[in-house]
């Protein structure tokens, strides 16, 4: 197709008529001794000059219809674990393996187009080295996703012996491939003489001589009728010890203990199985582990005080005892002795202390939570607070029905929480006050009309201090079990309550989190917050963070800011025991926080050696993929060939070319030119 419309054909050819007329015919005593013949010969040679240059100066184009066939692509994910190679047939994949896949990918490459990845620990191009301390099959997933979703994939192929130790289960990602994914099995499935630590389950965190229950599940093959020493030590002592007798060849077992420590702070327990009744064993790596627990002494003192009992004073009292990092004391306002300053939280139950003592509270940040009810002394509250004010001294309290505030946004309940809130039975309350000063409400008391909520249970200003005006809580905690034979929900909103006043006790800074222990290789990450007073976040503040090793060395870090998290990617270290310092200024403020991890000296490859084909076989089935054993490898190209899904995509684009970026045009206006003033010079003489 021509680029310039026939129109603009009229116009050049029209304008180079009348130039072209104009030089030889309009003045024709000027041309009399040539003949009209000559003129019109001359006339035609300056015409054609004229139309191409000025057709020229529109740069015309040709444009054509051009076909485009797409060579489809066959991607290769190729594991370069360090699992691979560590079997019977070690020097095979480091020597003949590598060889073998160099060859098959020369064959085909010259028909598709060939991307040949590894992973491991990441995804990239190289070449085959079988050294990543991590392997993360279900990356593969993702990064198809983001890099081939639009690409004439023909097949994948996956190279892999199924051990995974980073990421999800990949057969159970849910995420499906743009084209087949074969996979190729490698490493061996042959059961030898093995007994290994499978995994730990524990808790993270514990209190100073709480009890902690931990999982050990262990694992042998070919080992049955054979005994094992199971063995858990805390530097150097042994806090739990089993002798355990191996019943089947393929053998699995759970053993639960409990571990107790009163050293706050990182404490590591090293685990040991060792065989009692036999010498051989294939590995010993995975014949040890380790799991750590962080006793922190964070351990929060509430202190309740009545002057009358009460079933509330119990009900409240056996919620609160649930969460182990608090420890409640619950004393008769006459018979309390000890330093109420040493309390985190301060529980008055119809009950009031003396003004002098509710200031030192006040002034040392430590909360209060007012039950009042029908026996309060109302007339001495007013004295004690200046968040609400009773009219008169009278106590007249009546069953009201409680709904939840659905505008409360300090903390979020669960829906079945707030379900037993708008259903319980009805609790002794008053409308006899007035609130002097802004509230956030959690509850309300309902008119007939169920329109207006007034308030009985919010929480004052200033977030120090919280007000329960009512009585009868431990008909909720009744209801609760007779309509879900549990106090859960019960205990939820209580536990909130108390969670949310010794937050604000300390609330904002400077907060992070990070693993207890890192198996050597692996990437470490450190994430951080920081909130001002009103826990609002803080950005771009310039946090650091320094590094100590057991040699004292001190290394210097900043963290990145990331939305409203503090990024911080140290990478990979060496094994030992770190310590570090997390510090920033805010406000003429400094915020420090310290803690502490460990590198394993250790490699989770090194642990599971034992192929897992099944996962694999899956996995191709999954993916409408076939399943290779590697003897079979040299058919894989057949089996591809003959699938059907190596097609080009043929598609079409316009392409334009042109005119002036030809020397044939530029040749015919020299041409022309030449010719008119080769003629001219013969028939004018100039």
């Amino acid at each position: 197709m021509f680029s310039v419309s026939f129109s603009f054909l009229i116009l050049i050819a029209t304008v180079s008529f009348f130039l072209s007329f104009f030089l030889y015919f309009f003045n024709e005593r000027k041309h009399n001794d040539i003949s009209f013949i000559n003129k019109l010969f001359l006339f035609f040679f300056r015409f054609i000059s004229f139309f191409l240059i000025l057709l020229f100066t529109l740069n015309p184009y040709i444009e054509s219809k051009v076909q485009i066939s797409e060579k489809p692509t066959l991607v290769i994910f190729q594991d370069n674990s360090m699992s691979i190679p560590s079997n019977k047939d070690s020097l095979f994949y480091k020597t003949d393996y590598i060889e073998l896949i160099e060859s098959f990918i020369s064959k085909i490459e010259n028909k598709y187009n060939v991307e040949f990845l590894l992973f491991g620990e990441n995804i990239r191009r190289d070449s085959i080295s079988f050294t990543d301390k991590f392997s993360d099959i279900g990356s593969i997933f993702d990064y198809s996703e983001d890099v081939f979703s639009n690409i004439n994939i023909g097949s994948y192929i996956l190279l892999s012996d199924g051990i995974y130790n980073k990421g999800q289960n990949p057969e159970y990602l849910g995420k499906i491939l743009n084209a087949p994914l074969h996979i190729v099995a490698l490493g061996d499935t042959n059961k030898v003489k093995d007994v290994f630590i499978h995994s730990v389950n524990n808790n993270n965190i514990g209190f100073p001589g709480n009890e902690l229950p931990v999982e050990i599940n262990l694992k042998a093959y070919n080992l049955k009728d054979e005994k094992v020493n199971l063995t858990v030590k805390a530097k150097n002592n042994i806090v739990f010890q089993k002798v355990i007798e191996i019943e089947e060849e393929d053998f699995i077992k759970s053993v639960f203990f409990y571990v107790k420590s009163f050293k706050t702070g990182l404490n590591k327990f090293d685990i040991s199985v060792s065989p009692t009744s036999f010498k051989s064993e294939n590995n010993t790596d995975n014949n040890y582990s380790s799991f750590y627990i962080d006793i922190v002494d964070n351990e929060k003192n509430i202190l309740m005080l009545y002057d009358f009992p009460h079933p509330d004073v119990s009900a409240l009292k056996s919620s609160i005892q649930l969460d182990q990092q608090y420890n409640i004391s619950v004393y008769s306002n006459a018979d309390f002795k000890k330093n109420i300053f040493d309390y985190d939280l301060v529980i008055l139950y119809q009950c009031e202390l003396n003004y002098d003592v509710i200031s030192k509270l006040n002034k040392k940040n430590i909360p209060i939570w007012y039950i009042i009810g029908s026996e309060s002394n109302l007339s001495r509250l007013n004295e004690l607070q200046k968040t609400i004010s009773f009219k008169d001294g009278s106590n007249e309290f009546n069953d009201i029905y409680a709904s939840y505030e659905e505008s409360f946004q300090k903390f979020k309940l669960d829906d079945n929480v707030i379900e037993m809130i708008n259903s319980s039975p009805p609790l002794l309350s008053t409308e006899n006050f007035e609130i002097k000063s802004d509230v956030k409400v959690l509850i309300g008391k309902k008119n007939q009309n169920n329109d207006r909520k007034n308030p009985i249970w919010f929480f004052s200003k200033n977030n120090k201090d919280c007000f329960f005006i009512s009585e009868g809580i431990w008909r909720w905690k009744l209801n609760n079990f007779l309509k879900k034979s549990n106090h859960d929900n019960f205990n939820s909103i209580i536990i909130q309550i108390v969670k949310n006043l010794l937050i604000n006790k300390n609330k904002g800074g400077l907060k992070f989190n990070n693993k207890p222990s890192y198996e050597f290789g692996e990437s470490i990450i450190i994430n951080a917050q920081f909130y001002n007073e009103n826990l609002e976040f803080i950005s771009n503040n310039e946090i650091e963070f320094v590094l100590k090793d057991d040699d004292s060395n001190k290394f210097n870090y900043s963290f990145l800011t990331i939305g409203e998290n503090y990024y911080l990617n140290l990478g990979e270290l060496k094994p030992g025991n770190y310590q570090f310092t997390i510090s920033t200024q805010h406000d003429n403020r400094n915020f420090i926080k310290k803690g502490s991890f460990v590198v394993e000296n250790s490699f989770i490859e090194n642990k599971i050696t034992l192929a897992n084909h099944e996962l694999l076989y899956n996995i191709a089935l999954q993916n409408n993929g076939l399943f290779f054993q590697l003897s079979d490898f040299k058919n894989i190209e057949n089996e591809l060939l003959e699938s059907g899904y190596f097609k080009p995509i043929i598609h079409y684009e316009y392409e334009r070319q042109p005119l002036i970026n030809s020397i044939f045009p530029l040749i015919f206006i020299l041409f022309f030119l030449f010719a008119e003033w080769f003629f001219r010079k013969r028939f004018i003489g100039y």
